[in-house]
């Protein structure tokens, strides 16, 4: 995948980084250590994540001076119980509400294979430590959770990484299943 993060506002950049770690996708209160607790957490399994995902619509009408909005879509697939490949993409309106028919944003869209390293507490919530393939071969890491619900992903970390170099804080974006 080609990723020129200079063509887009800032809101799409994080998204495109996210999709970019997805392929790289997207890629934010509190620290947090692992816990007993949260080793259970991670052993539901990396199925808990199967399924499609969507993002809200973001305008960026104001931010380019005409019409525009996005929205990120992936697809989650369980490879065993440790591991889940992520591909989907971005997709862009000529309007302010993601209405009618987008066009998918060449160059941000691929796919990502994730492993579940463990878990961590951030705020009140057990989140799992991810790793993935990154440029040139090095390992990255990020973090992603499921609401208790099922219905609901943040995925992708932000802050400075802790000591074993995880983001500190979830990306505030939310992934509603479809």
């Amino acid at each position: 995948m080609t990723f020129n993060p200079s063509c887009l506002t800032r809101p799409r950049a994080m998204h495109a980084h996210l999709l970019a770690a997805l392929a790289a996708v997207l890629t934010a209160c509190g620290g947090g250590s692992d816990a007993p607790a949260a080793a259970a957490a991670a052993t539901a399994g990396a199925s808990r994540y199967a399924g499609t995902w969507t993002s809200a619509c973001v305008d960026l009408s104001s931010a380019l001076g005409r019409p525009s909005s996005y929205r990120s879509n992936f697809t989650i697939t369980a490879t065993n119980a440790s591991s889940y490949t992520a591909a989907g993409g971005n997709t862009e309106w000529t309007n302010n509400n993601c209405g009618g028919t987008g066009t998918p944003i060449a160059g941000e869209s691929g796919s990502t294979t994730f492993t579940v390293s463990g878990t961590k507490t951030i705020g009140s919530d057990v989140v799992d430590k991810l790793t993935y393939a990154g440029g040139g071969g090095a390992t990255l890491k990020s973090l992603s959770f499921v609401s208790p619900d099922g219905r609901s992903l943040r995925l992708g970390g932000t802050g400075t990484p802790d000591a074993e170099g995880y983001p500190t804080a979830l990306d505030p974006t939310v992934y509603t299943k479809q």
